[in-house]
């Protein structure tokens, strides 16, 4: 990571670099597909992937289908426990012995150390790490579904004859899981394409379920978000260089100098929006929103376990800032960037809210441009409907307020159209700041994303395009 990050390059990472930058961000849930781990003949080759190492330092909770199953499951989990990670298993409805998962195959023949029932075990679990202050990382294995289970002893078959063909052609090191991974794709004639696109939809499914559980946790104890610092003031990682709750010793010093609190709200917002005010390095542009997320909540157990159409039905509604702007410029200012947001909001009741959120995260209102609901515009909002299990059933994105003319029969004036703000809002500060990186959504229609791309190249600012619109 170190050497791509400071030859500037693009690039991907393991489940250890998504742990780190995890970490660094306060997140402590991530989903993946499969996890590294030892090798076989690692006790001659001490071929023993970072991902281990890396859960034995970084308190982050993963979720994947254990590791690759081509892999030495059983010192894998040996190695595991000498690194202080607990590992769990989620049932996924069987209440006999639950083995830990061979990433293909729901079963390897090894049992899981402990098993967790559903999200919401999990999420306890996680809690009470962190509350122990413990400094090692959790691994939760989330089984295929059944549908697209490999059966062990064919799955078997085709492994050990990847791996002697592996071992035929001297692949080693970095070289020997792509070799398998081609191989094995081979021999299942594209079988195990269809089974990762399952496993990875599956465990981002559970993961997000954790997730939410966790969140609902520590909201019932009282328990708020760290405020997060540019990463230039975070230590590193290692046991010595956190709290007893798991925080970065280089972030609570610095909350501390700084005096940022969650409980207050005027120095949160002074501090951080006179920061971005005089430099900025990164500008997003786009859609800021306000979400609503309708979870279907039966009263009684009618077995219906969605909603039903064409008349009300009991939820659980929450409401929190959303946009895919503003969610890339609270990422990048959680990783440290100093960003400012350019988006707009109507001088309504979701655009106050808007606003008001918006400074209690921390991010510059400077370049959110305010424009009167009398003119037809209305402050980006978004309903999300899901069923009982939270899965989405439908979906209303109200992303009109970056048209140009959101009301054509009364025409906004030129002071308060996009096409204005542009010019005599957005660009002049773009202009003055020269960030270096700017990021543009979706949700700008074609002739004004053509004008933010012709204003970024001319500031010679490295721009990105993120396509989704909602």
């Amino acid at each position: 990571m170190q050497s791509v990050t400071g030859k500037k390059y693009n690039g991907g990472t393991t489940v250890a670099g998504t742990m780190i930058l995890a970490h660094l961000a306060g997140i402590k849930v991530f989903a993946t597909g499969g996890l590294g781990g030892v090798h076989r003949g690692a006790e001659n080759s001490m071929d023993i992937s970072t991902d281990l190492t890396e859960l034995g330092r970084t308190p982050v909770a993963v979720i994947s289908s254990g590791c690759k199953s081509f892999l030495d499951i059983s010192r894998t989990l040996e190695y595991l426990e000498t690194q202080g990670v607990g590992v769990a298993t989620f049932s996924d409805g069987r209440a006999s012995r639950v083995d830990f998962p061979a990433f293909w195959s729901r079963d390897s023949g090894i049992r899981s150390p402990s098993v967790l029932q559903n999200e919401k075990e999990a999420a306890a679990l996680i809690h009470a790490q962190h509350g122990l202050g413990l400094q090692s990382g959790l691994l939760l294995a989330n089984p295929i579904p059944e549908q697209f289970s490999i059966p062990r002893a064919e799955m078997d078959s085709i492994i050990e004859h990847a791996i002697r063909e592996a071992d035929a052609a001297g692949t080693t090191g970095n070289t020997d899981t792509p070799f398998i991974l081609a191989k094995i794709r081979e021999l299942t004639k594209g079988g195990s394409v269809p089974a990762n696109r399952a496993l990875i939809e599956a465990n981002v499914k559970r993961g997000t379920i954790v997730a939410k559980e966790l969140m609902e946790l520590e909201k019932a104890e009282g328990i708020e978000p760290t405020v997060h610092v540019p990463s230039s003031q975070i230590t590193g990682l290692g046991t010595t260089n956190y709290t007893a709750s798991g925080v970065s010793i280089g972030i609570t010093q610095a909350v501390k100098d700084s005096q940022l609190h969650r409980g207050d709200r005027t120095e949160v917002t002074a501090t951080t929006t006179n920061a971005n005010e005089q430099s900025a390095d990164i500008f997003v542009a786009g859609a800021l929103a306000v979400d609503f997320n309708c979870d279907y909540s039966p009263q009684s157990k009618t077995g219906m376990t969605s909603p039903a159409l064409r008349t009300s039905n009991p939820a659980r509604i929450t409401q929190s800032l959303g946009g895919v702007a503003h969610n890339v410029a609270r990422a990048a200012s959680l990783m440290g960037g100093n960003v400012r947001l350019c988006s707009a909001v109507s001088d309504d009741f979701a655009g106050k809210a808007a606003l008001e959120a918006l400074r209690i995260e921390g991010l510059s209102d400077t370049a959110i441009k305010v424009l009167p609901a009398s003119s037809g515009f209305r402050t980006a909002q978004y309903v999300a409907m899901n069923d009982e299990r939270k899965d989405l059933m439908l979906a209303m994105a109200d992303m009109s307020i970056l048209e140009d003319d959101p009301n054509p029969r009364t025409p906004s004036s030129d002071q308060t159209s996009i096409q204005a703000s542009l010019a005599s809002f957005w660009f002049p500060q773009l202009q003055a700041q020269h960030p270096s990186h700017l990021v543009l959504d979706a949700n700008w229609p074609p002739h004004l994303l053509s004008q933010w791309l012709h204003a970024g190249k001319a500031i010679n600012a490295h721009v990105s395009f993120e396509p989704v619109s909602a």
